[in-house]
């Protein structure tokens, strides 16, 4: 029994050496691997760690806005600190990115980020500007297809109308396309707006304007003229006045005129 005991510490080593690995094995990044540029992303960092675990962040194509722990130090992309469990981090602009973390408890593997456009809304690309006769329809107002604004994108539209081009009202079209079906009798403004439904993002188009001119004159003709007289009566003004005569008129001290 005695010479089987070294063998026994032996495997006792080598499984604790087996977990030191695993524990440090397991430092990971969490947080998206997918973004929009221009908007704000966290990442935190995955395992277990205390107030003593040290920890560097840095990021490619992008900047570290906050660090949150204690001690930080460094700017723009990289950061560093004591127990900085998470970054906050803006991609600037559109292509791919990485984010990496090592500190005392090891190092996690890169995580690879892809890093899409923001939002386009379309733009009008026909009939932008279009002048049309009082009581008349427009032509259609053509709009290109949205794009971009989140990795798997989505979109809602809908066509506003203003009269002002300052306030506006939803139409009852939901199409890439405007037709617009009723006579205008007033200059009218028109936009689409666009939904990207995974990140509730709206944005608009440019705006198409149409001219209505003013409604044809019509002369008309006179067959009789008519001759109004109207006849004016000027009366003397009768004031009671304690010296008894104005404008010519004897006047008694009770107010009467003789």
């Amino acid at each position: 029994m005695l010479k089987k005991l070294p063998s026994v510490k032996i495997l006792i080593i080598a499984i604790l050496i087996c977990l030191s690995a695993d524990s440090f094995s397991q430092v990971s990044i969490s947080g998206p691997s997918c973004v929009v540029a221009g908007t704000t992303s966290f990442y935190s960092y995955g395992g277990s760690y205390d107030g003593t675990t040290t920890m560097t962040w840095c990021v490619t194509n992008g900047t570290i806005q906050q660090a949150y722990g204690s001690n930080i130090t460094g700017t723009g992309s990289c950061r560093s600190g004591t127990a900085v469990g998470s970054i906050a981090v803006l991609f600037s602009s559109a292509g791919s990115g990485v984010v990496q973390l090592s500190g005392s408890n090891g190092s996690a593997p890169n995580l690879y980020v892809t890093v899409v456009n923001a939002l386009n809304p379309g733009t009008v690309t026909a009939n932008a500007t279009q002048t049309i006769a009082y009581n008349s329809t427009p032509s259609t107002i053509s709009c290109s297809v949205a794009a971009y604004g989140a990795c798997s994108p989505s979109y809602t539209y809908q066509w506003q109308q203003s009269t002002d081009n300052v306030y506006w009202t939803d139409m009852s079209q939901t199409t890439q396309n405007l037709t617009i079906a009723s006579p205008l009798l007033i200059t009218t403004y028109y936009r689409r707006m666009v939904t990207e439904l995974s990140t509730n993002t709206v944005k608009y188009t440019n705006t198409a304007t149409v001219f209505v001119n003013p409604p044809p004159f019509s002369a008309g003709t006179i067959s009789t003229c008519t001759q109004i007289y109207i006849q004016v009566v000027l009366q003397p003004l009768r004031v009671p006045h304690p010296w008894g005569v104005i404008a010519g008129e004897a006047i008694l001290t009770n107010g009467n005129t003789l």
